[in-house]
């Protein structure tokens, strides 16, 4: 049962990804996730990097929905956290060497980005 719901979760945060590059893309007009990424920058960002953003978002997106698709599998469950940890990685970077993010935003991003690292490998320990 705990199985069954972190694979929701890490589905769900894949759509979710996914639909916060196609709102960033402008593919799609979801008001709340069109700058839920973006806000956490400081400064404003050009076009190319919004873009790029995006299409890191996408491809995280692609990995957790598919990969969540295929936890009980041991490299399933290994690039899907290895893909949280890049994040959590990035992220810590641009907070605490590049102080470009938000802190209160980056440390959640952090937080639950190691979260959720931990929780894609729960079925291998």
């Amino acid at each position: 049962m705990i199985f069954t719901a972190i694979i929701y979760l890490i589905i769900a945060n894949g759509i979710y990804d996914i639909l916060c590059a196609t709102s960033i893309l402008k593919i799609t007009d979801i008001p709340v996730l069109n700058n839920l990424h973006l806000s956490m920058f400081l400064s404003n960002q050009s076009p190319i990097f919004e873009r790029f953003l995006a299409y890191y978002l996408f491809v995280n997106g692609v990995i957790r929905v598919f990969g969540g698709m295929t936890l009980y599998q041991s490299m399933a469950a290994k690039i899907v956290a290895l893909s949280y940890f890049l994040e959590a990685t990035f992220f810590a970077n641009e907070l605490y060497r590049e102080h470009s993010v938000n802190k209160d935003k980056g440390v959640f991003v952090i937080a639950f980005s190691l979260l959720l690292c931990g929780l894609s490998m729960y079925h291998l320990f």
